[in-house]
C-alpha cells in the first residue's frame, strides 16, 4: 500500500505541476497584459504630447513671424512719424512765408492806393492849372483832403 500511496502522491504531484505551471503562466500573462495596457496608455499620452509639441512649435514659428511683422510695422510707424514731423515743420514754414507775403501785399496795396490818390490829385491839379474851371479847383481840394487821410492811415 505504501507503494500505491507513493504512486498516488507522485501522480498528484506530477498532475499538480502542470496546473502550477498553468497558474504561473496565467499570472505571467495577466502581468504582461497589465504592462501592455500601461505601455499603450503611456504611448497614447506621449503621442498627445508630441502633437501638442508640434502645435507648440507651429505656434512658436507663428509667434516669431508675428514678432518680425511687429518690428517692421514699428519701423514703418517711426518713419511715418518722422515724415509727419518734417511735413509739419514745412507747413509751419510755408504759413510763415504766406503770412509775411500777405503783410507785404497789404503794404503794397496801401502804397498803391496812396500813389493812385496822389496821381489823381496831381492830375486834378494839372487840369485845374490848365483850365480855370472852378469845379476843377474844388475837386482838387476834395482829392487832396482824401489823399491826406489815406496817407495818415
Amino acid at each position: 500500500m505504501n507503494t500505491w500511496q507513493a504512486d498516488w502522491d507522485k501522480y498528484n504531484e506530477d498532475s499538480a505541476e502542470p496546473q502550477r505551471i498553468a497558474e504561473v503562466s496565467k499570472s505571467s500573462i495577466q502581468h504582461s497584459e497589465t504592462s501592455i495596457a500601461r505601455i499603450a496608455q503611456r504611448l497614447e499620452r506621449l503621442q498627445h504630447e508630441l502633437i501638442n509639441l508640434q502645435i507648440g512649435e507651429e505656434a512658436e514659428e507663428q509667434l516669431a513671424m508675428l514678432d518680425e511683422q511687429l518690428e517692421e510695422k514699428e519701423l514703418q510707424l517711426e518713419q511715418q512719424q518722422q515724415d509727419a514731423a518734417q511735413f509739419q515743420s514745412t507747413v509751419e514754414q510755408e504759413r510763415e512765408k504766406q503770412q509775411h507775403l500777405s503783410q507785404k501785399l497789404s503794404e503794397s496795396r496801401t502804397q498803391l492806393q496812396s500813389a493812385m490818390g496822389r496821381k489823381a490829385s496831381l492830375e486834378a491839379l494839372q487840369q485845374a492849372a490848365l483850365g480855370t474851371d472852378s469845379e476843377s479847383w474844388s475837386l482838387v481840394a476834395v482829392q487832396s483832403n482824401s489823399s491826406k487821410q489815406t496817407s495818415c492811415r
